[in-house]
Parts: C-alpha cells; structure tokens; sequence
C-alpha cells in the first residue's frame, strides 16, 4: 500500500573481521542467561554483536 513504511531487516555482523557467519551458544540460555555468539570466521565470542541494517551492511565493512 501506499504510504505504508517498510520496515528494515537488521543483521548481527561481527566487530573484529565484519563476517555475517555467527553461531549462537545456546547452552546456558534455559538458565536465563545471554546467549553467547561466536563469529565463525575469526573466532571472536561475545554476548553483543552490533546490529546493521541490511542495505548498509557494505559501509559497516569498510569501516
């Protein structure tokens, strides 16, 4: 419809080496504890990794 705002899809991408390929650490999350991530591609684990949006995921990279 005209008028109706699209909404932007947001993606965790990792702050060392900029990969999208994380895995999450679910094991304490039944505890209530955060989930910690992983980034797949140099290895770094943390509990945040910044989210970007879709369409500027590229200029994330180049900073």
């Amino acid at each position: 419809m005209k008028g109706e705002k699209k909404e932007e899809e947001f993606v965790k991408v990792c702050p060392k080496c900029s990969s999208l390929d994380l895995k999450a650490d679910l094991t304490m999350a039944f505890l209530g504890e955060t989930s910690t991530l992983t980034c797949n591609g140099c290895g770094y684990t943390n509990t945040f990794f910044p989210e970007v949006e879709v369409g500027k995921v590229k200029d994330f990279m180049k900073r």
